[in-house]
């Protein structure tokens, strides 16, 4: 069994220990120690790493009592160790906050966390209710009071009397010795992580992110450092957005939904006056083994759209847009089928790919012009 020192003091980062065992898996080596300062993963807490005896520890996991540590090469004896302590105190904020916050949402409405996850991006929590703007601001609003109040946090196994007596959140039965982690005047629950030993350590709270989440809702948060830097990154952007569009910082959710409007339009306009010159070029068409056009700078769509234009008026159509020398984009359409036969002939005589259905098809071909004409010349005979 580990002695596990993260258990008396969360702020522990260096220790000495000694190797009681260390196997080889992969390219990796698994080492148990007789005590150790590492925390494994657990409890939506990631595993620490760090380094013992000058190898690099990757990863830190449980295997029954003891806790093994997933390095990147062996070590053995008496070892000096530390552990990545930005890292720890970071995921030690994080998860403080997620329970104040958790905390906050059970008293203020009733809601139970059912879900819990530290990541790269920060802290997702799953609360069972859904949840409103103003909620949601109100459970902030609330949390941080807590972290500026500095309100003590405390880790202990209560008494099996004691415990009996005590309301605490918990996601899970659990058997055994309980560890209760209290946030004074926020939040008490079972949990096995580490923490901080005063509130105000985690600095700032906030919700970055939300979503609905079967049935209720799904919240990412950001703690200390992480949230500084979000709000910063995001007040920066805002600025230069609002400062782009010559607006108030708080108008420019209205500013983008006014331009996005404008934008709309624009495309309507666009798509008309395409169409207009679509209709146009209809009457120039060639003829060959369907009439053809040939139109520089189509999109996908737009060259798709023009050869149903073509069929709508001719009963058959295609149209081709590129150059000689990338290749040309191509669309055949037909009132009357044989647009996939058209292609596979496409295809096979101009280096080209693509398909589709006897009323349209569309694809490219890896040829100049000239040779595209020729081929459709030559079919119409």
């Amino acid at each position: 069994m580990t002695d596990k020192l993260y258990y008396r003091d969360a702020y522990l980062f260096a220790f000495d220990a000694r190797v009681v065992s260390c196997a080889s898996s992969g390219d990796k080596f698994e080492a148990v120690l007789d005590r150790t300062a590492f925390y494994p993963e657990g409890g939506g807490q990631p595993g620490d790493t760090g380094v013992i005896g000058g190898v690099r520890v990757l990863d830190t996991v449980s295997r029954g009592d003891d806790v093994v540590h997933i390095c990147s090469g062996p070590v053995s004896g008496r070892v000096a160790a530390r552990v990545d302590g930005e890292r720890r105190l970071a995921n030690m904020r994080a998860h403080t906050a997620e329970h104040i916050f958790s905390g906050c949402a059970h008293s203020l409405y009733g809601a139970e966390n059912v879900g819990f996850h530290m990541g790269s991006e920060g802290v997702t929590v799953d609360l069972d209710i859904p949840l409103t703007d103003e909620m949601l601001r109100n459970i902030l609003v609330k949390a941080n009071g807590v972290i500026m109040s500095d309100a003590a946090v405390t880790c202990y196994y209560p008494s099996e009397d004691e415990l009996a007596g005590l309301d605490f959140r918990s996601k899970k039965e659990i058997d055994g010795p309980v560890r209760i982690v209290r946030v004074e005047g926020a939040d008490v629950c079972a949990c096995c992580g580490t923490h901080l030993s005063r509130a105000g350590q985690a600095g700032l709270l906030m919700a970055v992110r939300t979503a609905p989440c079967r049935g209720g809702t799904r919240i990412l948060l950001k703690a200390g450092k992480d949230a500084f830097e979000d709000y910063y990154f995001k007040n920066r952007e805002l600025s230069r957005a609002a400062s782009l569009m010559s607006l108030k910082e708080d108008e420019t959710a209205d500013g983008v939904a006014a331009l996005n409007s404008k934008i709309d339009e624009l495309k309507r306009e666009v798509r008309d006056l395409k169409d207009r010159n679509f209709a146009l070029m209809c009457e120039g068409a060639q003829t060959g083994a369907v009439p053809f056009v040939f139109a520089d700078g189509l999109a996908p769509a737009d060259v798709m759209r023009f050869a149903d234009m073509l069929a709508e008026k001719h009963g058959r159509g295609a149209v081709f847009s590129g150059d000689d020398g990338s290749g040309y984009m191509y669309a055949v359409c037909s009132r009357s089928g044989g647009c996939r036969e058209l292609s596979r002939s496409l295809n096979a005589a101009l280096n080209g790919r693509g398909g589709g259905k006897d009323e349209g098809a569309q694809g490219r071909v890896n040829a100049s012009r000239r040779a595209i004409e020729d081929f459709l010349y030559s079919k119409s005979v």
